[in-house]
């Protein structure tokens, strides 16, 4: 597909807009993040787009487009998916031999292990071999429930930082912060250095891995603006909008009609536009309830106020 939009803008909502025009994922929903540092970073990336839109350069929009179309229908069964991962996690499996590696593995893995025991409360049982080895059902409770308390959007991050480095504990150390990207990406490659400095280190290989390395760095910083705090998302303390006098008037005395409808259906209107309780008794009074409510929620108290 080749470009046909000047200028990508973050919304105030959190949404992408291409010249004016909010932007879509395939499923067609609209394309929010949640966020805005994170709406604008997705669209500084339909900004760097060329002539041609290669999808592969704008990691940070597939993985949004993931979380809304394919993990938010169904965040639970996605989840539980990811969480298979901890059955037969790359940790768990050491080396009998060479010593050294052995060593590495045990100095780069026990820390993490070690975390994860005083973080979740669990029990693993590492072995040698690449026999499957079962772990303790608890431990594997635990590790789901972890999982599970992550909304769509940081589930869409731990799915490749889990599935390129083999490992559910080291995804979830740097979710937590208790590793740093450079240091899970080395754990979950230990044994590939290790050969790499016994032959040499081939060419395409190389180049796979760098190519991984990406797409693990993309889902690192896909994490860290799914987890911005709440003061920097979309329209944090701030108003929606900036209306002119004339819309502030406009809106006054919409409002101004819409509570006193709701008033004579029992629909109960703060004055300061927090959320109403309504007795919806018929049609009218869940209009009025609607009419309210969007009204509080696109119009800036001042304006609203004013009648």
């Amino acid at each position: 597909m080749r470009r046909f939009w000047k200028e990508a803008a973050a919304t105030p909502d959190g949404g992408v807009a291409l010249d004016g025009k909010p932007v879509r994922t395939p499923g067609r929903a609209p394309l929010r993040l949640p966020g805005m540092a994170f709406a604008q970073a997705v669209a500084a990336e339909w900004n760097a787009v060329g002539e041609t839109l290669d999808p592969r350069a704008m990691p940070l929009t597939g993985l949004a487009n993931a979380a809304i179309d394919r993990i938010a229908p169904d965040p639970c069964a996605f989840a539980a998916g990811l969480a298979a991962y901890g059955e037969s996690d790359l940790l768990y499996y050491r080396a009998d031999a060479p010593p050294e590696l052995v060593a590495r593995q045990e100095a780069l893995w026990d820390p993490v292990l070690a975390w994860a025991r005083g973080r979740y409360d669990i029990h693993f049982e590492p072995t040698t071999g690449v026999i499957h080895h079962a772990q303790p059902p608890a431990t594997l409770a635990r590790l789901g429930d972890a999982v599970a308390a992550q909304d769509a959007f940081a589930l869409a991050a731990l799915s490749p930082l889990v599935t390129l480095t083999g490992s559910l504990l080291l995804a979830l150390a740097v979710a937590e912060a208790a590793l740093t990207p450079d240091q899970a990406w080395a754990s979950a490659h230990v044994d590939e250095d290790w050969q790499a400095e016994l032959w040499g280190e081939d060419q395409l290989a190389a180049e796979r891995r760098a190519n991984r390395r990406r797409e693990f760095d993309a889902a690192v910083r896909f994490l860290e603006l799914a987890k911005e705090p709440p003061s920097s998302r979309p329209c944090a303390g701030i108003p929606l909008l900036e209306p002119t006098p004339r819309q502030s008037r406009a809106a006054g005395r919409a409002f101004a009609c819409a509570a006193q409808l709701a008033r004579s259906h029992a629909l109960r209107v703060s004055p300061r536009m927090n959320p109403i309780s309504p007795v919806c008794r018929d049609r009218r009074s869940r209009s009025a309830a609607r009419i309210v409510r969007t009204l509080a929620k696109h119009c800036s108290t001042s304006s609203l106020t004013r009648t």
